[in-house]
Formats: C-alpha cells, sequence, structure tokens
C-alpha cells in the first residue's frame, strides 16, 4: 500500500466512522481514517498530511452539523494543500445521463437524480433521495434518505433536507435552511428558516447566513 493511492477520511472525534461505507463507491481502495476535533479540525488535518505527504486523495466524512460549515472547514483546509476530492456515485444509483455533479459531490445507493439536475460541490444525495426533473442543489447542502424534490425544485446553499420530507414542484429554497424531517414544504422557502416537525410555523435563524 502506497500513500500515493491511501484515501484520507476526515472524521470528527466520536462520531464512530470507520469508513467501511466508502469501499461501496471506491471498491478496495486503502483509506485511513483521521478523526478530528471541532475545535482543533484545520491543525490536525494539516499535522496528518506533514506526516503522509504523499497523499494526495481525501473525502470529508462529516454530518451536515452547523449547516455543512464543518465540513467546509475540512474542505477548505484540505483544498489549501492541494488534495483532490472525489465525487463519489454509488453503482446503485440512478443518475441521468446529462446530470451535473461538482467536485466532491456524493451520490448514495438507490437515490435517483433525473435528467436535467445540478448538484453543487461538497452536497450530498444520500440513500433512496430522489430528485425529479431540472432540480438545483446548492454547494454544501444534504439531502437526506427519502425525501423527495418535485420537478425545478431550486435549493440554496447550506442547507438540511432531512429524511422524508417532501418539496413541491418549481417551490425555491433559500440558503442556510433547515427543513424536516418529514413534512411539506412549497413555495419560496427564505434564507436561514428553521423549519422542524411540531412547530406551528418556521422559525427564522440567522446565525448561518
Amino acid at each position: 500500500m502506497t500513500e500515493s493511492t491511501t484515501i484520507l477520511v476526515v472524521t470528527l472525534l466520536g462520531g464512530g466512522d470507520d469508513a467501511g461505507w466508502l469501499h461501496e463507491f471506491v471498491g478496495d481502495v486503502p483509506c485511513r481514517v483521521l478523526p478530528v476535533s471541532e475545535r482543533g479540525l484545520e491543525d490536525e488535518i494539516r499535522a496528518a498530511l506533514r506526516e503522509s505527504p504523499g497523499i494526495t486523495r481525501a473525502v470529508v466524512a462529516i454530518d451536515q452539523r452547523f449547516m455543512g460549515f464543518f465540513a467546509k472547514r475540512a474542505i477548505d483546509t484540505l483544498l489549501e494543500r492541494n488534495i483532490s476530492l472525489p465525487t463519489l456515485v454509488h453503482p446503485r444509483a440512478f443518475v441521468a445521463a446529462d446530470v451535473t455533479l461538482g467536485e466532491g459531490a456524493r451520490v448514495a445507493a438507490e437515490a435517483v437524480l433525473s435528467t436535467g439536475c445540478c448538484v453543487g460541490v461538497h452536497a450530498r444525495v444520500l440513500e433512496r433521495a430522489v430528485l425529479a426533473r431540472n432540480c438545483r442543489l446548492g454547494a454544501f447542502s444534504t439531502v437526506d434518505p427519502g425525501t423527495l424534490l418535485g420537478e425545478g425544485v431550486t435549493v440554496g446553499s447550506h442547507c438540511w433536507l432531512r429524511a422524508g420530507l417532501v418539496v413541491e414542484p418549481r417551490s425555491s429554497i433559500g440558503n442556510s435552511v433547515e427543513l424536516g424531517p418529514s413534512g411539506v414544504a412549497r413555495g419560496h422557502i427564505p434564507d436561514g428558516t428553521l423549519h422542524m416537525v411540531g412547530l406551528d410555523a418556521p422559525a427564522r435563524i440567522h446565525r448561518f447566513c
């Protein structure tokens, strides 16, 4: 095993992620898991790369906490060292031929991306999520398992559409929005909206905008 073939997998301490899922995307390519702390994330990644200068590829396996900004911190640190962040498409995903996938995007098993869709850099479409025709998903956004985006839906950056949510066709969702789990979204959802199950009306938050 050489460092040039190894993929560095950046996770958060305590997450318990052994990167076993990654082999479904990349086969038997060797992986090195690097758990990092929230506070020292950047310094810990830089130290690991100094110790292993031959590593050229990485995957950031950090969830959508704080609307993807922890993941973005890790990604920015890797990019400053010219580390490649591959786009991952599961072999059991359905992705139409004309779909556009940004650098570092991930499409999980049994997800469906219909014709005309565009997925931004480092965005994630997770298991069994469905994006109908001509959907747009912004950078660093996550569509959770089982979520459905109707035709022509646009989603901004740093959004989290949680499991089981249905977004009606031609709706637009701003930046730094969290919706669901479950429920139905329609129309225009402004930047910085948090709408969880059990809330009587959408709450507006601004700390991520």
